[in-house]
């Protein structure tokens, strides 16, 4: 009695032929990881990621918190003004008149202690938003030193950073809040 086996196969084995993925997914990654494992491994990389970087100093919250009711205040105000900054001298006022706590929120902005007080960029004087050509770039409210006017020029900044911070408070035009380091003060733009 004799076996038939078939003879010894040449065909690759089925675990190594390469098959065209069916899935979507990048055509690298399909050769090595799959889909799932793929959008798993990119969600913990994008939770990571902000962990790894240095958080802003804590010094900077609270003014950065405050900014943030003055830029609402400030967003109403030019609604209402089709798009004019307020005039440079009184916006402090002229922002008081849509609420009642923004005083309080512009006078609380810094620490007594940190001899800081919020000024306006003065070149912004009743200008209108639409015609600032970089607003990204375009100081709108800043830090300046105690006893500063309301409004005013890169002058106006302190000598020196806040303690434990890295830089001087800045809003932008696009309303955009950043710490500017000292280094950096003379790329910003006031001219409209």
């Amino acid at each position: 009695m004799t076996h038939d086996t078939p003879p010894p196969s040449t065909a690759t084995p089925p675990s190594l032929q390469i098959v065209p993925a069916k899935t979507s997914g990048l055509a690298i990654a399909a050769i090595c990881i799959k889909p799932p494992i793929l959008l798993i491994s990119c969600a913990i990389i994008g939770l990571l990621t902000p962990a790894c970087s240095r958080p802003p100093p804590v010094e900077n919250y609270k003014p950065m918190a405050e900014l943030t009711s003055i830029n609402t205040t400030m967003g109403m105000y030019m609604s209402k003004n089709k798009g004019q900054f307020p005039p440079a001298r009184s916006w402090k006022k002229e922002l008081a008149a849509f609420s009642p706590y923004i005083a309080q929120a512009i006078s609380s902005v810094f620490d007594p202690g940190d001899n800081r007080v919020l000024a306006m960029n003065g070149k912004l004087d009743q200008a209108n938003v639409i015609d600032v050509r970089s607003p990204e770039q375009t100081v709108f409210l800043f830090e300046a030193a105690a006893g500063s006017p309301d409004a005013g020029g890169p002058d106006m900044f302190p000598q020196t950073p806040r303690p434990r911070t890295d830089g001087f408070l800045v809003m932008f035009v696009d309303r955009n809040v950043r710490i500017v380091r000292p280094n950096d003060l003379h790329q910003l733009r006031w001219d409209p």
